[in-house]
């Protein structure tokens, strides 16, 4: 089984570095897309369900 949460941390790490390529105030980019990556790909191993708790944080029947 490919671990898909370890390969979206890296590629979120990737994406930022080369987005802020030498600003260090822009840092917590790096973290930010390291998050989402690894969101992603631990969505991707079933590890979390992101459409179950997208639906938790709208509300059920709202709309």
């Amino acid at each position: 089984m490919k671990n898909f949460t370890s390969l979206g941390v890296l590629a979120g790490l990737i994406l930022a570095w080369v987005v802020i390529t030498g600003c260090w105030e822009l840092a917590v980019l790096c973290v930010v897309f390291a998050t989402v990556g690894g969101l992603i790909g631990a969505h991707f191993d079933g590890r979390i369900n992101l459409k179950e708790i997208g639906t938790n944080l709208v509300g059920k029947g709202q709309g």
